[in-house]
């Protein structure tokens, strides 16, 4: 499906003499493709978004910022950009190209200055690697200038073939199947990293710096270094695509479809069995729901869900749409979310659907009276009232029968989705999603209900 994101191929007329020019026509074409669809893939930028693009200036950040630039004047949304590039006093490091190129450019940009180099020659050892460290002081720097600059999202130059490379790293070198993401928040929930390229190859990204005549800026700090363990994968891995091609293309499609019933961690898939557990205040709802096929299979508790008496650890804790707005006063919920963190494993998942309050009228109390359902033998009404102060919502549902009139009391107290993540990281749960609907649909400020995915931080 095209989007403003994505153009249509645009077939060129088949002139022998243009075939040079139709060539670079297609890459750009396909790079911008690419990433394109990468953004809309992992939702990486959104309206209002500030995207810091880290500068090194090697051929694949100079590929990022160009296309990242042609994607800002086609998008359908408004974001900024501005370059960064950390100059780490690399001895002759040339420190004015890249300002030369930037101001030319006609872009916001920010050179920080910090001697990283000097650092790194203290701590390694010669002949060590420097990788390392350099990336961990690189990485600290580089959060402290998106808070300084406002920036609400760090886009890093990694592609396909770097992505593919951290896989193997870490199966060989460090037992575990782990990767490159195309979009990462920082432990401390304050940071959002997106990779672009992610769907790029690192070829295209060569020959469209070659077309581009980028500056590039040799990395003097690490780039002499023999037989790092990422030159051997790269080695690998063109070796594998000179010798059976397509190889390439074939693992990159792994790493989007895990299958984690056939691998043997426990901690991903529950081979003894799924357990589900369910906590409701209700007896009259626990009963309903121990009337379902398959309940016999479920631990059912009896229980406020701010006091969650509930040992875990789970994997994941779901709260259904607006249960957690049953809970009528601000320390409740947090007090909720405090028990969810506890119960949850390390790296476990919290799931919560709400409604939106943004048409709570913002002048004080509301009120008013709906038709709910309306049968020829049965009428249900519902009357609200809305205090903005205490943020709650009370009620009747008034069904109107035959046999006379039944009531059915409720209050809310409703939080918007700022508030909930206010109380969620005072749990120690970072915001990783949110969406709309339960089909990614992209949240935004007038969307009336989300689905927001927190995540407990991995131990």
């Amino acid at each position: 499906m095209t989007t403003p994101w994505i153009e249509d191929e645009v077939q060129a007329a088949p002139r022998a003499d243009f075939r040079i020019e139709r060539e670079t026509h297609k890459l750009e074409k396909r790079l911008c493709r690419q990433m394109g669809q990468a953004i809309i893939d992992f939702n990486m930028i959104e309206e209002g978004d500030k995207v810091m693009v880290c500068l090194s200036g090697g051929k694949d950040s100079y590929a990022m910022l160009d296309i990242l630039l042609k994607m800002q004047a086609r998008a359908p949304i408004h974001f900024d950009l501005v370059a960064v590039n950390l100059d780490q006093k690399q001895p002759g490091f040339p420190e004015h190209v890249l300002p030369e190129y930037l101001t030319k450019l006609g872009i916001p940009f920010h050179i920080e200055n910090q001697d990283t180099y000097s650092i790194v020659k203290d701590k390694i050892a010669p002949g060590k690697t420097m990788c390392s460290l350099c990336s961990r002081l690189r990485r600290g720097i580089l959060y402290r200038v998106a808070d300084e600059l406002g920036a609400t999202k760090i886009a890093l130059g990694h592609h396909r073939d770097d992505m593919l490379q951290t896989f193997f790293l870490n199966m060989f070198f460090g037992g575990k199947l782990k990767g490159m993401p195309p979009k990462l928040v920082s432990d401390d929930g304050r940071h959002i990293v997106i990779r672009p390229l992610a769907y790029a190859a690192e070829k295209d990204l060569a020959r469209w710096a070659e077309h581009r005549q980028f500056p590039i800026i040799p990395c003097t700090l690490c780039g002499s270094q023999d037989n790092l363990q990422r030159q051997q994968m790269s080695a690998m891995l063109k070796e594998w695509e000179k010798k059976y091609p397509g190889r390439i293309e074939n693992m990159f499609s792994a790493l989007q479809n895990i299958v984690p019933s056939h691998l043997m961690d426990a901690k991903q898939y529950v081979f003894k069995g799924l357990k589900v557990t369910g906590v409701d205040a209700s007896p009259e709802m626990l009963e309903l729901l121990r009337a379902k096929d398959g309940a016999e299979q479920l631990d059912l508790v009896l229980a406020d869900m701010a006091e969650l008496p509930v040992r875990g650890p789970f994997a994941a804790a779901f709260v259904a749409f607006n249960t957690f707005f049953n809970l009528t006063t601000r320390d409740a919920q947090q007090a909720c979310l405090r028990r969810v963190h506890d119960v949850l494993a390390p790296g476990g998942w919290f799931v919560l659907e709400a409604f939106v309050p943004h048409d709570v009228d913002a002048a004080g109390d509301a009120s008013g009276v709906s038709a709910r359902t309306v049968e020829l033998d049965r009428v249900v009404l519902t009357a609200a009232r809305r205090d903005h102060a205490a943020q709650t919502i009370s009620g009747q549902h008034i069904e109107i029968t035959e046999q006379g009139v039944k009531l059915r009391p409720w209050l809310v107290r409703y939080a918007g989705v700022a508030e909930l993540d206010e109380m969620a990281a005072a749990a120690g749960l970072r915001l990783v999603e949110r969406h709309a609907g339960w089909h990614d649909e992209p949240f935004h400020e007038a969307s009336d209900s989300h689905v927001s995915v927190y995540r407990r931080p991995p131990s």
